[in-house]
């Protein structure tokens, strides 16, 4: 089945969202990761900035177009819960930079595994976000955008990265960026659950992971993702990692992810944002995020906010849909459309 076929099957991507994807991916498919790196000009590996005295290094890749764009808006996107600016990030971005290339991406990491020392949020700030509120640890991103000369965003997110984004919205304005557009895909703090609970379901969640990915047929995803290591490189690759989550950063997010404080810092940013207009996308089959739940804040969203916010439940996908760099572009560039579509 190719690319085309294959995001047809969940009905809800306009013609123009399938063949952009389709077009992307018949070219960067049989590619090597470094050559479409190369081509892009991250093949170096992520950039490592220090956005002001006492903020921590963020680590992040960088996407320009080739030829004219606005230097003053960017497609900014939180990385998952756990995961870096690694290479499996930046084939994500890749993707979706190949879908629609007229506008500047930027991929933020978060806080990872052992043995990365980026993106790791001050001590100070732990107990802020480990209450639900999840803005200061995207200041050290803003901020560096406010130095970029960045005065619009466009605001994209999976999982982790879609809280991560509401609270980004929220924040803006403090550093003179006008957020116009949001597509928050499988937001995980949607509904405030115990802990545990919260875990278990991103444990859960991880079985359809590999069937997502092999179902794209990309050589440099499989290559990004570490495909032809040894299986004992892979075991010291998930080990760090494990690690990396018991790290006080990502205890503090996952924590506050509990909280459930998605829908109020969105309907904060919407009150504070008049010309935002949003799209929140989940699977019915989510082990994040509750068909029920997420219905139910878009009609509460949708009547504080009208015409501002639009609800889009992907039939069949599972929470690591995410994780299938097709369809990720493809929720995102519909998302965007659907926005767009809204301001008329």
């Amino acid at each position: 089945m190719n690319t085309a076929e294959r995001l047809a099957r969940y009905c809800v991507f306009d013609e123009a969202v399938i063949d952009a994807v389709s077009a992307a991916a018949l070219h960067q498919n049989s590619q090597s990761f470094q050559a479409l790196a190369d081509e892009q000009g991250i093949g170096a590996g992520p950039q490592r900035v220090h956005p002001y005295a006492d903020a921590q290094n963020i680590e992040l890749f960088h996407i320009k177009p080739k030829t004219e764009y606005d230097a003053s808006l960017l497609r900014v996107y939180q990385a998952p819960y756990g995961v870096a600016a690694n290479k499996s990030v930046a084939m994500c971005a890749l993707r979706l930079f190949a879908s629609e290339p007229t506008t500047q991406v930027m991929v933020i990491g978060s806080p990872s595994a052992l043995g990365n020392s980026a993106n790791l949020l001050p001590y100070r700030d732990l107990s802020t976000i480990r209450g639900g509120d999840l803005r200061q640890a995207v200041r050290p991103a803003l901020f560096y955008m406010q130095h970029l000369g960045i005065t619009k965003a466009e605001v994209l997110g999976y999982s982790y990265g879609g809280d991560a984004g509401a609270a980004m919205v929220a924040a803006a304005p403090d550093y003179g960026i006008a957020v116009n557009d949001a597509v928050l895909v499988e937001s995980a703090g949607v509904t405030k659950r115990f802990l545990p609970s919260l875990i278990k379901d991103f444990l859960t969640s991880g079985k359809h992971l590999n069937a997502y990915i092999a179902s794209t047929d990309c050589k440099p995803l499989f290559e990004a993702r570490n495909s032809n290591v040894s299986r004992v490189e892979k075991t010291e690759s998930l080990l760090r990692w494990a690690g990396g989550l018991l790290r006080p950063s990502n205890r503090a997010i996952m924590r506050g992810i509990s909280q459930g404080t998605f829908s109020d810092r969105l309907d904060s940013a919407l009150s504070q944002q008049p010309e935002l207009r949003t799209t929140l996308i989940w699977g019915s089959e989510s082990e994040i995020v509750g068909t029920t739940a997420a219905r139910a804040m878009v009609t509460t969203l949708s009547g504080n906010h009208p015409g501002r916010v639009v609800g889009l439940e992907i039939k069949g996908m599972h929470h690591a849909g995410g994780d299938d760099i097709d369809l990720h572009a493809a929720m995102t560039l519909q998302g965007l459309n659907r926005v767009k579509l809204a301001q008329v």
